[in-house]
């Protein structure tokens, strides 16, 4: 119950209860502890996050160093904060043995990271030491046969091949996947002129397809920088398999766009040889063509009347490199022997695949 003597209590003014610089002060050093705690954990988890997004998911390699940096930069500030508690943390007693672990750790990361950047260097050299490069797969998928190391070495001009793939199902990325090391390796080995490669998504860039003539997909086209020749090469279909493209597939467009002949091999009939179309029977000579053609070689079949008149008209540039005789059971006329003598003299390669129990004995005489 108050009394008359007793005064009313007056509403408080705004500028009495509005903090004072000084009591903010006092505040934020109140709360110090926390801010360094949030800053520190806010920058490691930055640094942290940026560097698993880096590591693992490369289409966002931009955005993780942007994590990244914010993170460092957190705990810069955190460290220009605790500039007194991390220079007793550094140079105090303890912070002295931690110095000296860190810099064997950092030692050893160091060296380990050297020998890595060489052996990266080493590998990736034009024509590494074989010891360096050994594909154990079954099929030498990622080290290019002899006839592509040619290829590239005959080269006139810089190549450039656009592919066009789509990844919106497992099987298609796996198919772009194997392309992509395949023409890596082409770009690798590509020493006297440059081999580039880009894969374009016809889906989100229909015109760049247009402008080629693309119209089925997969597809690489191989371009020849200089002279603008291009060569298009559908792949097959990636749910049968993820090698859409081959190496004979890139081998012959490279052949077509710098305009270098095929080398012939020429199977001679007209004698009882083999048939080099039949890939039926066991013994089929069939199979062993396609693997040819399989090599880019370029795979015909003619008599050796035929031969001769190739050798009459044609550059002999444009002879076939070999000429193969599979399996043959009759002797050859006189006509035939003079026109393999002009070609074996001429600097011509013969080989002979003779069955002793069919070929005529006379064959060689």
């Amino acid at each position: 119950m108050s009394t008359d003597n007793e005064t009313p209590r007056s509403r408080p003014r705004p500028d009495d209860v509005r903090p004072s610089a000084s009591g903010l002060v006092e505040r934020i050093r109140e709360n110090a502890t926390s801010i360094r705690q949030a800053l520190t954990l806010a920058g490691v988890a930055g640094v942290l996050l940026g560097g698993i997004i880096w590591v693992f998911i490369r289409d966002l390699a931009g955005a993780a160093l942007i994590v990244m940096l914010a993170g460092l930069i957190l705990l810069v500030i955190d460290a220009a904060i605790s500039w007194r508690t991390v220079r007793q943390a550094v140079f105090g007693r303890g912070g002295r043995y931690g110095l000296n672990s860190v810099t064997v750790l950092g030692a050893v990361i160091g060296i380990a990271i050297a020998i890595n950047a060489t052996l990266f260097w080493a590998t990736n050299r034009p024509n590494p030491a074989g010891f360096l490069r050994v594909d154990t797969t079954a099929t030498k998928q990622f080290i290019l046969e002899e006839q592509a190391v040619n290829t590239l070495e005959q080269l006139k001009e810089p190549i450039k091949i656009t592919a066009f793939f789509t990844t919106d199902t497992p099987q298609q990325a796996a198919a772009w996947r194997a392309t992509e090391d395949l023409l890596s390796e082409f770009k690798r080995r590509a020493v006297k002129y440059p081999v580039t490669y880009e894969r374009v998504d016809p889906e989100l860039n229909p015109s760049a397809a247009a402008r080629y003539g693309v119209t089925d997909y997969p597809a690489i086209v191989v371009e020849a920088l200089e002279s603008s020749r291009t060569q298009i090469i559908v792949g097959t279909n990636p749910n049968a398999g993820p090698g859409v493209i081959t190496v004979g597939d890139v081998i012959t467009g490279l052949l077509v766009v710098n305009q270098i002949t095929q080398k012939q091999v020429m199977f001679i009939a007209g004698h009882g040889e083999r048939d080099i179309t039949n890939t039926v029977d066991g013994s089929a000579y069939g199979l062993a063509a396609q693997a040819l053609a399989r090599e880019n070689y370029l795979i015909t079949n003619a008599t050796l009347q035929e031969l001769g008149s190739v050798m009459a008209t044609v550059d002999p540039s444009q002879w076939p490199a070999v000429v193969v005789f599979a399996g043959p059971e009759q002797a050859l006329l006189p006509l035939d022997q003079e026109v393999l003598r002009d070609y074996a003299s001429l600097g011509g390669s013969l080989l002979f695949l003779l069955e002793p129990d069919t070929t005529d004995e006379t064959f060689l005489n």
